[in-house]
């Protein structure tokens, strides 16, 4: 894992798997975050910010899309009110 400390980043694009950012500030930013290990961020600031993912990140969101879409909403809504709850 690579720590960030201290640094600014605006209008950029970060591939976060595995980094940790502590006291960072991220303005205009895209986190691409490819189903690695999880990224930490500890007292830092977001304004603006977007997220993108790819490889094994971008394949479990299609997997829920494709519940969702194909008759198991209720499944991806538990699941999503799990995220929101902090329990996954």
């Amino acid at each position: 894992m690579v720590t960030i400390t201290n640094q600014a980043f605006r209008d950029e694009t970060l591939s976060v798997d595995g980094n940790e950012y502590v006291g960072c500030t991220f303005t205009d930013v895209v986190f691409v975050y490819g189903g690695g290990a999880l990224p930490t961020f500890t007292k830092c600031l977001f304004s603006d910010v977007a997220l993108q993912f790819e490889g094994a990140a971008a394949s479990t969101l299609k997997f829920l899309n494709g519940l969702a879409a194909n008759g198991y909403p209720a499944a991806t809504a538990n699941i999503a009110d799990n995220i929101r709850a902090g329990n996954v």
